[in-house]
């Protein structure tokens, strides 16, 4: 699963944040784009390698995100 609320930007695996590579995707309002759901997105993460994730779903939707070194917690928050 994969959170969509703020639109796509980072995702969290096994404790480990990772951040979408190409940055931010939304709607330019901070919310999904159009063909995701809101608030989260059903799908699956697999990992590429070491610092590489990939996020898949039914719709098509294709989406790969990079380790971010010691992060704990999101890039950002939103309401």
């Amino acid at each position: 699963m994969l959170i969509t609320h703020c639109g796509i930007d980072d995702l969290q695996l096994e404790g480990q944040w990772y951040e979408r590579v190409g940055g931010l995707l939304d709607d330019g309002s901070r919310n999904p784009p159009d063909g995701w759901d809101n608030p989260e997105q059903e799908g699956t993460v697999t990992r590429v390698d070491e610092t590489t994730v990939v996020f898949t779903d039914d719709a098509g939707h294709s989406e790969e995100f990079v380790l971010r070194e010691g992060a704990t917690e999101p890039k950002d928050s939103c309401d």
